[in-house]
């Protein structure tokens, strides 16, 4: 994908609006991701959307750290380790 082929970038706070609301992303994966983000903002559950091709969003715990990964593929359900690590930050 776009933001893949840059390791060094990785995915970064905010980087998602560009990629959301200005067309980079494929049709679906845009639907999909705004869906969930309506859905929170509504009502205040990223899982109300009605979308069944879309994941079930966990709610973050420390202990199993799951998050959802958005990708051009798709979204999976993925446990948070770098954040933990800290290899979110670069050398």
């Amino acid at each position: 994908g776009a933001l893949e082929a840059i390791p060094y970038l990785g995915s970064f706070h905010a980087s998602d609006v560009v990629l959301n609301f200005f067309g980079t992303l494929p049709a679906n994966n845009s639907r999909h991701i705004m869906g969930t983000l309506i859905a929170f903002v509504n009502n205040l559950d990223p899982n109300k959307h009605n979308m069944s091709d879309v994941p079930a969003w966990p709610q973050y715990e420390s202990t199993s750290r799951s998050t959802i990964l958005w990708s051009e593929a798709g979204a999976e359900i993925v446990a948070d380790d770098l954040t933990r690590r800290g290899d979110h930050v670069p050398e």
